[in-house]
């Protein structure tokens, strides 16, 4: 059984139409959400935020302060590593006062972005219009485990930076550096890192929960939408992502539902991906998950990277300059740094799937 999400919505079909017309272009169809964004804000149903009022990310006193509450919490509960509840507690105390009080409909958009390019901000438009956003945060990783080789967060929040700088993105999409932030908070001393757990894959989800928490409670008014593509939502319950879909994302402290958006041959099998977890059933059944039926631009960071290490000027018939905003393409293509990293990682990446 296939999943069944209705995927007609009013305003969508002329989406549809656009994006399976193989002439259209990644760049014209950001340009085409735009436009009805315009007219969604100019309607009133989306607002424009004052940007400083929502709080995505933690200054030096908050960071120590919320990892001081975060031992605190645990030694209070008797646990050694952060539990999502011991993470809500440990917020709240850290924020006391300092929350902010801005009540709006924010996408929180996690990713290893690397680099940004238009799939990640045509996904952000979707979300926009679908839910009425009144902004998309992107949340680029901090510590990639499975990717030891991934051009660091710096680098990689810097693309975002600029990729959502022009194209009249920057009062729609920000950039939150809150699971670089956790990196570092949780890096602070031999307590601290054992505090987010014992190895690198676990530390790193923790952390991320610790980011996303640290976000909701900040925000307590925000609504927030967590957008990610079918595929991630395929794997939450093979990987066991409890904690990240129940505990965090479904407490009702967060505020938040799930958006997820098709990727290309991969669909939510429902009889395979959803009903042998209960916990993914239930929230499957309470409609926690929503699937977008906007199109975004399916395009793949890996071939990207390739065509730009081997000077090639498209990616599959598409144009590198309408994959990518030309502020990020101008950027990689002159920093040789950059380059070679890129070069490092598919060497690296496929030497790991050399057969054994």
């Amino acid at each position: 059984m296939v999943s069944n999400h209705p995927s007609d919505r009013q305003g969508t079909s002329s989406y549809l139409g656009l994006a399976m017309n193989s002439r259209v272009s990644p760049r014209t169809l950001i340009a085409d959400y735009l436009s009805r964004i315009v007219e969604l804000t100019a309607a009133g149903a989306i607002k424009k935020l004052d940007r400083p009022s929502i709080r995505l990310a933690m200054t030096e006193t908050q960071r120590a302060r919320y990892m001081r509450a975060i031992l605190d919490e645990l030694f209070l509960q008797g646990a050694k590593v952060v539990t999502p509840d011991a993470l809500f507690k440990a917020a709240d105390t850290a924020i006391g006062c300092e929350a902010s009080q801005i009540e709006a409909r924010v996408g929180l958009q996690p990713g290893t972005m690397n680099p940004i390019h238009h799939g990640h901000v045509s996904a952000s438009l979707t979300a926009i219009i679908l839910k009425n956003l009144d902004m998309v945060a992107l949340a680029c990783s901090g510590a990639v485990p499975d990717k030891p080789y991934t051009v660091e967060s710096d680098v990689r929040n810097q693309l975002v930076r600029l990729a959502i700088r022009g194209q009249g993105l920057k009062d729609l999409i920000q950039a939150t550096q809150i699971r670089q932030q956790m990196v570092e908070m949780f890096s602070g001393d031999g307590q601290d890192i054992l505090a987010a757990g014992e190895n690198p894959t676990i530390r790193r989800n923790n952390m991320d929960m610790a980011g996303f928490i640290w976000l909701f409670r900040a925000n307590p008014k925000v609504k927030w939408t967590y957008l990610v593509g079918s595929d991630k939502v395929a794997g939450y319950g093979r990987k066991g992502e409890y904690d990240l879909i129940v505990k965090t994302l479904g407490d009702r402290r967060a505020n938040a539902q799930v958006v997820y958006y098709p990727r290309a041959g991969i669909d939510i099998n429902v009889e395979k991906d959803i009903a042998p977890y209960d916990w993914m059933m239930e929230k499957w059944q309470a409609g926690f998950f929503d699937k977008s039926p906007m199109p975004t631009c399916d395009l793949s960071a890996t071939k990207i990277k390739k065509a730009l290490v081997e000077r090639r000027e498209d990616v599959g018939g598409i144009r590198l300059v309408d994959s990518l905003s030309r502020e990020v393409l101008d950027y990689i293509r002159t920093d040789k740094t950059l380059l070679i990293s890129y070069s490092r990682e598919m060497e690296k990446e496929r030497k790991k799937n050399l057969p054994r």
